[in-house]
Parts: structure tokens; C-alpha cells; sequence
């Protein structure tokens, strides 16, 4: 009778975390997925009255942005990196999409960038996001033909702001039709880098290159402890590749498959990359052990996308 007891306790309280376990996951993988489907069009509505009453007796596009970015600032507030259920929504198959954003009233500058897109809409004015490597996103708005850099709580912005503040390798527009343009020239003091490869003095064509900035890791090690991606491309048939880049420390990692168990890599760590020069890098390929081919080549699959 008492092991029944122990026994049907026990059902009990794996039954409950079982539950909380099946409420977390749905959380982490649909939760957002489950509240857009649910309350969207109330939440868009409520999105569109507050643009309608903010920009009421404003006409000049200008006038639109600085408002728009003082009620941003005055309601939108951002979430640190360790508030756990935010990032339970962020990890979910939707993201954080801007409707959650304006419900939660808080987010980070991914959020902000998407939310402050959707406020643009009802104004008639046109925008796009523009996704900074060195985690960071901002909007551009299109005045008078002319993109202009905007922070959803600050307002607008000029490039020469960035490339005065801030060391940016890469930026990327990413427009409504989903297309992305390469804006970095606009954000960044860039230079040229040239990166040939070669093995026993015969230049490899279709070998894969990514480069990697090091600028947040040096900045704020604690936080980041790992680059972050700037590009990846593929050399040509003269096994060379050339690319635009912010000024900078760089890694730079080569990986040429000839099978599943035949590849040559090679790796170079800080290479400091300079503004307005020709930068130029040879690198020789060495080959690899077929376990460890094999290994690179099953990640490579499980990184490629699906469709």
C-alpha cells in the first residue's frame, strides 16, 4: 500500500513537470507562431491608431520620423540579454515578430528595426532594414530618393555617424521584396581585400572563404566570446575572391572539398584589414585528415538551407 502511494506521487509529479515541460517547448518553438495567428489583426489595428493619432497634423516626412521615434523611445523599451522568456520568444519558429513587439512594449534593436518597418507602413513613407554583422540593426528611410539611416528611438541618423562610432565590417539592406543589398560603403571606411589560394603553388578555384570580424571580441570579451561571420563566398577559377570590408581585425578561414574525405584548410587569425588600400592575402591549403573531412562535411550539409 505505501509503494502505491510512493509510486502514484511519483506519477503525479513527473506528470506535472512532463506538462511544464510540453508548455516550454510549445513556448520556445510556436509561441509567437500561436499569439500573431490569434490576436494579429487586433494588435495591426491598434498599431495603425497610433500612428494615425502621433502624425495627425504632420506633413513633412522629417516631421513623421522624429515622432515616430519619440513615442519609440518613450514606449518601446529594451529587453537585456538575460531576461529568459524573452529569449524563449526569440529562439521560437516565428522570431519576435513586430506585432509581439508593440503588445510586449520592449525588445532589442532586431525587434525595434521590424517594429518601426511596420509603423512606416501606415505613412505611406518607405523603408528597409539594415543588419550591421557587429549585432546591430537599424532602419533607412527613403526621403526625397535618398536612403537615410534612422534609429527607431533616436531618429535620424547620418552615415558619418557610424563610420565615426562605430567598427562595422559588413552592412546589409534588407529590402521589403526580401532582397539584400550590400551597403557597407555607406557605414563603414572600407578597404579592398584580395584573398588568393593556393596549394604547391597551383591556385584552388571553388574553395569556400569565410571571414570572420573579431572587433566585438576585443571590444567587449565578456559578452562575446566567439567572431562573428562577415561573408562567405567561393574563389573563382583563377582561386581568387575579392571583397569590400570595413576596416578591421579579421579571421580568415579556407575549406576546399575534393570528396567527403578529401579536403585542404588553412586558417589565418587578426589580420588587420585597412581602410582605403588594397589588402592582399595568399593563402596556402594544407590537407586535412579524412575524419576530420568528414566531420567539416557533415556540418557544411546541416548549415546549407533547406529550400
Amino acid at each position: 500500500m505505501k509503494d502505491k502511494k510512493i509510486y502514484s506521487k511519483v506519477r503525479k509529479i513527473f506528470l506535472a513537470f512532463s506538462i511544464i515541460l510540453l508548455v516550454v517547448v510549445t513556448i520556445q518553438m510556436f509561441g509567437t507562431c500561436i499569439i500573431r495567428f490569434l490576436c494579429g489583426k487586433y494588435i495591426d489595428t491598434k498599431i495603425k491608431d497610433v500612428v494615425q493619432k502621433e502624425l495627425c497634423n504632420l506633413t513633412t516626412e522629417s516631421e513623421k520620423i522624429q515622432v515616430l521615434s519619440k513615442w519609440f523611445k518613450d514606449n518601446i523599451d529594451y529587453v537585456q540579454l538575460n531576461d529568459i522568456f524573452f529569449n524563449l520568444l526569440r529562439n521560437s519558429w516565428c522570431g519576435v515578430p513586430p506585432e509581439i513587439t508593440f503588445a510586449m512594449k520592449k525588445g532589442r534593436c532586431g525587434e525595434w528595426a521590424s517594429l518601426y518597418l511596420k509603423l512606416l507602413k501606415y505613412t505611406n513613407m518607405t523603408g528597409r532594414i539594415v543588419n550591421f554583422v557587429e549585432d546591430h540593426e537599424i532602419v533607412e528611410v527613403l526621403i526625397n530618393n535618398t536612403w537615410v539611416p534612422v534609429e527607431p528611438s533616436g531618429g535620424i541618423s547620418s552615415y558619418g555617424y557610424y563610420k565615426t562610432s562605430r567598427n562595422i565590417s559588413k552592412a546589409y539592406a534588407i529590402e521589403e521584396n526580401g532582397r539584400i543589398k550590400d551597403v557597407t560603403v555607406n557605414y563603414a571606411d572600407t578597404g579592398f581585400l584580395i584573398i588568393k589560394v593556393r596549394k604547391e603553388n597551383m591556385f584552388i578555384q571553388n574553395a569556400k572563404i569565410c571571414v570572420l570580424s573579431k572587433y566585438l571580441m576585443i571590444a567587449n570579451p565578456q559578452q562575446y566570446k566567439e567572431p562573428k561571420l562577415a561573408f562567405c563566398n567561393f574563389t573563382d577559377e583563377f582561386g581568387i575572391h575579392v571583397e569590400e570590408l570595413g576596416k578591421g581585425i579579421y579571421k580568415i578561414e579556407v575549406l576546399k572539398f575534393n570528396s567527403p574525405f578529401e579536403c585542404q584548410t588553412v586558417s589565418v587569425d587578426n589580420y588587420t584589414l585597412l581602410p582605403n588600400n588594397i589588402n592582399e592575402v595568399t593563402l596556402e591549403v594544407k590537407e586535412e585528415n579524412p575524419f576530420s573531412c568528414f566531420i567539416k562535411f557533415i556540418i557544411e550539409q546541416l548549415n546549407k538551407p533547406i529550400f
